[in-house]
């Protein structure tokens, strides 16, 4: 069973922003879980927004971090949601739309800003919707992939292009699982697939894979 021991007060040095500081912490933890265990490959996130999840896996230390986002903010809800993140009711004339709702906008000169702040240098930000950043980008292996896209489609592109190189016995995070639009990605990805090892505590819910 994998146990991730807490390693204290991690937030402290990552204003919490918009995460909580639970959730901060849980992501340093894995990423010096993945690192301990020697568990191979580089920390990923989608969704990277202001940088405070990116940056608390890349204090780990050790590995290169991948920030992937539009750096707009959250698309439109699709067919598959049932709400707009962050506004509620959704649009549904916007379905199908890839451009921003104006939701979570953070600037990548903003989250360069913050992780340069925190001493960070060891990163890598791609700018640009998942669809069209994630087929391009040059295959690594993955120890821990963090899924903040909000929306079922940001979610099932994350989970095509970049859980197969996710490691034997690294870490998925999904932000937002109980998002049902989240979820049902999760469920339609892994249909006829081998499960992951589901695991969850109280600031975010996380597998490992087998």
């Amino acid at each position: 069973m994998l146990t991730i021991p807490t390693v204290p007060n991690i937030s402290l040095r990552i204003p919490p922003n918009v995460n909580t500081w639970g959730s901060i912490e849980l992501s340093y933890d894995c990423a010096k879980w993945v690192i301990d265990n020697n568990i191979k490959g580089d920390f990923v996130e989608t969704g990277t927004a202001a940088g405070q999840q990116l940056g608390a896996m890349c204090l780990a230390g050790e590995r290169h971090g991948w920030g992937f986002d539009s750096f707009e903010g959250v698309p439109w809800a699709g067919e598959h949601d049932t709400l707009q993140p962050g506004i509620g009711v959704k649009d549904i004339s916007k379905h199908g739309i890839l451009e921003t709702s104006g939701i979570s906008s953070y600037s990548k000169e903003a989250c360069d800003y913050n992780l340069n702040q925190w001493g960070l240098k060891d990163y890598t930000l791609i700018k640009g919707w998942f669809q069209d950043t994630l087929p391009k980008w040059k295959r690594k292996r993955i120890s821990v992939l963090r899924l903040d896209g909000d929306l079922y489609e940001s979610t099932i592109v994350a989970l095509e292009y970049l859980y197969p190189l996710l490691s034997k016995n690294g870490i998925l995070i999904i932000d937002d699982w109980t998002l049902p639009g989240c979820m049902k990605a999760f469920h339609v990805y892994f249909g006829g697939k081998v499960f992951p090892k589901f695991l969850l505590q109280e600031n975010g819910t996380y597998w490992q894979k087998k």
